[in-house]
């Protein structure tokens, strides 16, 4: 059965440098949160670019 999945997020720019965070949730319905690892309910993700 397929599951919700949803994303959050957040950017700045400054001239050339560009910070972005995103947060990643996996939320799952049929195992409760005590047994399923961290990495398997959420994931944080920030990148950092800059333009040449």
């Amino acid at each position: 059965m397929p599951q919700l999945t949803w994303t959050a997020d957040a950017s700045v720019a400054y001239k050339r440098e560009t910070h972005r965070y995103t947060y990643v949730s996996t939320p799952s319905k049929n195992v409760s949160y005590s047994n399923v690892p961290l990495g398997f309910r959420a994931a944080h993700i920030m990148t950092l670019g800059h333009r040449w």
